[in-house]
């Protein structure tokens, strides 16, 4: 439980109005079934956090705790702090042809990958770390696509943005903060 759930919240807030739940909600749309949308999403964020998954069990071992912890402060403060800055999102225009490529560009690279990084160096259970943020995306795209056309209109997702981005900063500050013993 050490792992999962520290995983699937962060990657949760991290996901929130991102391009790859943009991208998603207007791909489930534009095909009116979300089922396909769904394995996609699933595969692409199984071969990308994966990626984050072994890359941190690669440097776990390496890793005294207090660096642990700081790199998953990081990881967080990284995260959070982008969100904070209001900004207008692009309009995304999903094509059916190349969905699993435009999600695969979108999510590698992103805050929920070094996220699965840093938490799989910290708690040394890559496996585990890999179930939560994959449990994070679920629950991140779940709704929007859930809610169809309805959902940029009756959601305010600048809110949930910068209420995610605040509490992921916070935590990774005081991750960091505690890492560095000044507490």
């Amino acid at each position: 439980m050490e792992a999962v759930l520290p995983a699937m919240l962060a990657v949760l807030f991290a996901e929130t109005g991102s391009k790859t739940q943009r991208l998603t909600h207007a791909a489930a749309v534009a095909q009116g079934s979300a089922l396909p949308v769904m394995f996609v999403l699933t595969m692409t964020s199984l071969m990308t956090l994966g990626i984050g998954a072994i890359g941190g069990m690669t440097v776990a071992h390496v890793l005294n705790p207090d660096a642990g912890k700081l790199l998953a402060g990081l990881a967080l403060i990284f995260a959070g702090v982008p969100m904070l800055v209001p900004r207008k999102p692009k309009p995304v225009t999903p094509s059916r042809r190349f969905l699993p490529g435009q999600l695969v560009v979108s999510q590698f690279g992103d805050a929920s990958q070094f996220i699965v990084f840093a938490l799989a160096a910290r708690t040394e259970a890559p496996v585990l770390t890999l179930a939560g943020g994959l449990f994070g995306v679920a629950a991140a795209m779940v709704p929007p696509i859930l809610m169809g056309r309805d959902w940029p209109g009756r959601v305010p997702v600048f809110a949930l943005r910068l209420v995610a981005g605040l509490v992921l900063t916070a935590v990774g500050s005081w991750l960091a903060v505690n890492a560095l013993r000044l507490v």
